[in-house]
Order: structure tokens, then C-alpha cells, then sequence
């Protein structure tokens, strides 16, 4: 805890910290919890058993949350309880589960293979042809949040986005190079108008941008100059009004880029589309279970949502697109949103952006 203390030398450390905390903290207690629910099993999860690594890293955060955020502890011990009962249950009904000495529960996160599962359940069922007990393994991840908020699911480079996330369409690479080329150009617009505004210029729609001669005028150059000689604010909420106006309308630009070039995808194979969209909305192997626990704005109640990667692939005719101004949605069902939104890596004054991905239960 000397360690952690020292790297707490402000409120946002603090709360990011805290948030590092109760997303492993409530794995653990939701595996273990779970673990116990099967009373005739031997193989309940414990501290001890776990990795060395794993178990410091648990018991830091432990320490640290009781000496900053006491309630909070609490109540991931009571949330954790009740998601455990009812992934039990859910499960269960639906014949996910063997004989409880069968069962056994894994949690280790060094392994990359994992993907987004946060713990796997082997449950061994009945003997095979040889004598050997069938096992089957089932991926769980978990995600705690409140009631209406969006939980971040995946973050990508902008400029590999489409031949990352949509490798099956033949045509992905071609529309990253045209999405590259145009999300540059218009950058370099929205840098002129930028400092037309700080030259006493004024910005207008006709600007199309400059020549862009390296050795004269360079990207650094024009950064510098932006940066430094203007004072401008990195964060387009701190801008005044007419220049994040000129800013806003890039993430506008880069909003409809991405939504137009996505529609056309799902035009062309709405499966193929919907099975490079599971990656994105969290599901990086098909065969997990995401259960999420639900916390209402009062902190009283606790509701739950279950979903399967294999369900999600047989929505492929009923999405609907929704473009916002600076972000697309897409509705998958009446209950759940996927959000797609352009931000920048580090500032809006670099050409390089990001594409968040984020989820929303209702």
C-alpha cells in the first residue's frame, strides 16, 4: 500500500485508481460468491489459490478502498452476492451446469487468450464414448455500471479502424484509404480556419485549405503556431464559442464519414456485418456470456442483463441507425445501444483520432 499511496497525489488518481479497483475487486467477489453456490463442490475459489500476482493485486486494492472508500467495499460485497445467485440460476435453468462436484471456476487474468472473459466456468458433464467426461467451458464477463450510463466496450486507431474491425468486406481497405485521406484533409481545414480566426481573419465555408508545402510550411510548424502563439485550449470545451464551433464541425465531418461508410457495409451483408460488429460492442469471442449488473441512480436496487455473443449474430436484419452530430448509434434491440464516436488520441490539434465504442442498457 506504501507504493499505491505515493502514485495518489491527486483526485484524479484517486478515482481512476478506485475505478481500477472495484472492476477487479467485483470479478473476484462474483467468481467467488459463485464458487460457493455450488455447496457440494470442492473446488471453491480462494484468495489462496490464486496466482501471487492476482492475489497482491487483490489485496491492494482491498486496503486501498478501505482506507479511501469504505461504503463502496461494502456495497461490491453486496452487489457481487447477488449477481452470483443470479448468474447461478440463469445458468442453471438453462442446463449450463453440470454436477456441482463436477464444477470448477477459473480466474486468472495473465491469460491473453481470455480476451474480454473475466472468469471461465468448467462444468463436466456426463461420459463420453471413451469414458472420458465431456467438458464445457463457459467465458463470463462482467461489467458493473449505473442504470442509463454508457460503458466503454472497445477503443481503436481511426486510421486502421475498418481494416481492423471489418477485415471480411473486400472493399474495407479501400474505404480506410478514403477515409484517411479525407479525415486529413479536412483536419488541415479545420487548422486554417483556426488560425484565420487568431490572424483577425474571418474563418468562412469556402475555406478549402493550403497548399501543403512540407519544407515551407510544415504540419509541425503549423502546430507550433497553433499551440503556442495562439494559446489555444487543447479541450474544445474550454474554446470560445466560434472556435469550437470550427472544431466540433470536424468531429461532425468525421461522424458522417464513419456513419455513411458503415451503413454501405450493412447494406452489402447485414450478417457478415453484424459478425464484425460483436468485437466492438464487446464480444471478442462469440461464445461469451456478458452479464451486467445494473445499479439504479438511488443505489438501492440492482437489475441484470445477460447476453450471448451467438444471440446478438441473429439481430442481423433489425438494426437501426441513428447519426448524431458527433457520434453514430445503432439500436440493436429497444434495450441496448451501441455508440460509435469519433475523439482524438491526444488533442484535436493532431490528425489522429480514435473511435470509441461504448454500450448502453436501458
Amino acid at each position: 500500500m506504501k507504493k499505491i499511496n505515493k502514485i495518489l497525489d491527486s483526485e484524479i488518481s484517486v478515482i481512476s485508481f478506485t475505478n481500477e479497483a472495484k472492476g477487479l475487486l467485483f470479478e473476484y467477489l462474483v467468481a467467488f460468491y459463485f464458487s460457493l453456490s455450488q455447496a457440494d463442490s470442492k473446488n471453491f475459489l480462494t484468495v489462496e489459490s490464486l496466482p501471487q500476482v492476482l492475489k497482491k493485486r487483490l489485496e491492494d486494492y482491498e486496503s486501498f478502498l478501505r482506507q479511501y472508500n469504505l461504503e463502496l467495499l461494502k456495497k461490491l460485497d453486496n452487489y457481487a452476492r447477488q449477481m452470483a445467485e443470479y448468474l447461478r440460476e440463469y445458468l442453471e435453468k438453462r442446463g449450463y451446469l453440470g454436477r456441482k462436484d463436477d464444477f470448477q471456476i477459473c480466474l486468472e487474468k495473465e491469460k491473453k487468450s481470455w480476451r474480454e472473459a473475466d472468469f471461465f466456468i468448467y462444468s463436466y458433464g456426463p461420459l463420453d464414448g471413451t469414458l472420458k467426461k465431456i467438458k464445457q467451458e463457459i467465458p463470463i464477463g462482467l461489467k458493473l455500471t449505473q442504470q442509463g450510463a454508457w460503458v466503454n466496450t472497445k477503443s481503436g486507431g481511426m486510421q486502421s479502424f475498418f481494416t481492423t474491425y471489418f477485415s471480411n468486406f473486400s472493399d474495407s481497405t479501400e474505404i480506410q484509404k478514403k477515409i484517411n485521406q479525407e479525415s486529413a484533409l479536412h483536419h488541415k481545414v479545420m487548422q486554417e480556419k483556426l488560425l484565420e480566426f487568431h490572424r483577425g481573419e474571418s474563418p468562412t465555408e469556402e475555406t478549402t485549405g493550403w497548399e501543403w508545402e512540407k519544407d515551407f510550411y510544415s504540419e509541425e510548424k503549423i502546430k507550433k503556431e497553433i499551440k503556442e502563439e495562439t494559446q489555444i485550449s487543447q479541450l474544445p470545451g474550454q474554446l470560445p464559442k466560434e472556435l469550437k464551433k470550427i472544431v466540433l464541425s470536424y468531429y461532425e465531418f468525421l461522424t458522417f464519414l464513419l456513419s455513411s461508410h458503415l451503413q454501405e457495409l450493412y447494406k452489402q451483408s447485414p450478417a457478415k456485418f453484424l459478425e464484425n460488429l460483436l468485437p466492438l460492442m464487446g464480444f471478442s469471442r462469440p461464445d461469451l456470456w456478458r452479464v451486467m449488473a445494473l445499479v439504479s441512480r438511488s443505489q438501492q436496487e440492482l437489475s441484470f442483463n445477460i447476453s450471448h455473443g451467438k444471440d446478438i449474430l441473429l439481430k442481423e436484419n433489425n438494426l437501426l441507425f441513428i447519426p448524431k452530430k458527433h457520434s453514430l448509434e445503432i439500436q440493436l434491440e429497444e434495450n441496448c445501444l451501441l455508440q460509435i464516436r469519433p475523439k482524438p488520441m491526444r488533442s484535436y490539434l493532431t490528425p489522429s483520432f480514435k473511435i470509441n465504442c461504448s454500450l448502453k442498457i436501458s
